[in-house]
């Protein structure tokens, strides 16, 4: 038993899972804090404004969600000769910016129309197209950290990142500037991140080798990257479930007033706890399941990681409960009085949302079209919130059904896999 305690506790997942852990209690905590003093100090409608930029930023990200998801894959098939691989697929990137590096006249038109079909404004939107612009290019490096398993230097890079996003709010608390200035912090904040990637990655990959780095030439067009037949999968399915996580904040900003909006993204938020709680774990749930060297554990650490959410969720549904206009009253004030009543619902979607994401990641790393349940199902979603999301109420209702029917469907998914119909 103390050989297989030894041993497990020597797993590369169990140790950055640990690592990840601690380093998300510090992540947690310094988001809602972000989050508590944007909304003290901006008040409702400025803090939808920030809550609708991320909705966005993360939906027009699917793209880059999905190199993410491919690289690390990729990268958890790799046997050998990983250094010249990764470093070869580095120079292709930088090559094919460089080749397209025009169409950046046709993107920054974009901000012409982007403030009448979101309800953001300039300033906002002119945000909204270089975070894409800077994430697109830190795609790479992010994933590859996630892929060579450099679990203790992604917990640290999110810490840091987060404390960075802190200054804008502590700013406006003492009363230097508004909302433009949280997000230009943001956006500084960036800028700085990015060539911290590059040089820690190639320091963990080039100064460790004993023997000449060659990277190994890629030859391939962009187009070809987009028609292979997992590719397609995973874009319909990441963006999908993406959609589903961020819509319905977009549609509260363009059809709710700026006060509602943010009333709505307050509930937004504190329904969402668990994946802040939980979103490192889930990337890592989703680096262990694309390595196939531990093939054979999959399916009893899914179910672990599953019955974890659903104790969490219960938790938070007791929690939200009893002591609700507490936690609303230290998060935000009294102006956000209003989704106290729909705390209960909040800690539910939460959980249901974990878990749905959770066993798409699951489909996904091992390319099943079970992922696709949620592309399907969104539609209806969609349809159903112009019909009958035009109220608060509404809204959240309509999210919780959906959530909870979207669980059912990906449950039976779940138990047609031929690994979870055997007994050992």
């Amino acid at each position: 038993m103390r050989k297989k305690i030894s041993a497990l506790a020597k797993h590369p997942f169990v140790q950055g899972g640990i690592i990840l852990t601690f380093s998300n209690i510090i992540t947690g905590f310094l988001n809602y804090l972000f989050n508590s003093l944007s909304a003290k100090a901006l008040g409702p409608a400025g803090y939808g404004e920030i809550t609708t930029l991320f909705s966005y930023l993360v939906v027009f990200s699917v793209p880059l969600g999905v190199i993410s998801t491919d690289l690390i894959r990729r990268i958890g098939y790799l046997k050998s000769d990983k250094t010249n691989t990764i470093l070869g697929w580095e120079s292709w990137i930088w090559k094919k910016i460089y080749q397209w590096r025009l169409l950046i006249v046709p993107y920054c038109l974009l901000t012409l129309i982007i403030p009448r079909l979101t309800n953001l404004s300039l300033f906002s939107s002119i945000a909204l197209l270089i975070f894409i612009f800077l994430a697109f290019i830190g795609t790479f490096y992010n994933a590859t950290i996630q892929g060579l398993q450099l679990f203790s230097i992604a917990a640290g890079l999110s810490i840091v990142s987060v404390l960075l996003k802190l200054v804008g709010p502590l700013l406006v608390s003492f009363h230097f500037g508004g909302v433009n200035l949280v997000i230009a912090v943001l956006v500084i904040g960036s800028f700085l991140l990015l060539p911290v990637y590059q040089i820690i990655i190639h320091k963990k990959l080039i100064n460790n080798q004993e023997k000449s780095i060659t990277p190994v030439p890629l030859n391939k067009r962009i187009i070809s990257l987009f028609i292979n037949q997992n590719i397609i999968i995973t874009t319909l399915s990441i963006l999908a479930i993406t959609l589903f996580n961020n819509f319905d904040m977009m549609f509260a900003k363009k059809f709710f007033t700026s006060e509602m909006a943010g009333l709505y993204g307050a509930w937004n938020l504190l329904a969402k706890i668990v994946l802040y709680a939980g979103g490192p774990l889930s990337g890592l749930s989703f680096v262990f399941f694309s390595n196939q060297s531990y093939k054979k554990q999959h399916k009893k650490s899914l179910l672990f990681i599953i019955v974890g959410v659903f104790f969490v969720g219960v938790i938070m549904l007791v929690t939200y409960s009893l002591f609700g206009k507490l936690i609303v009253s230290l998060l935000f004030n009294n102006n956000y009085f209003v989704v106290i009543n729909f705390l209960p619902q909040a800690a539910i979607f939460g959980c249901f949302y974990s878990l749905i994401s959770i066993i798409n990641g699951f489909f996904l790393a091992n390319n099943s079209r079970y992922s696709l349940i949620i592309t399907f199902l969104f539609p209806v979603y969609f349809i159903s919130l112009i019909l009958f999301g035009r109220s608060f109420s509404g809204l959240v209702n309509l999210n919780l059904l959906f959530v909870a029917t979207t669980f059912i469907f990906y449950t039976i998914a779940l138990f047609q896999v031929p690994s979870f119909q055997e007994s050992k």
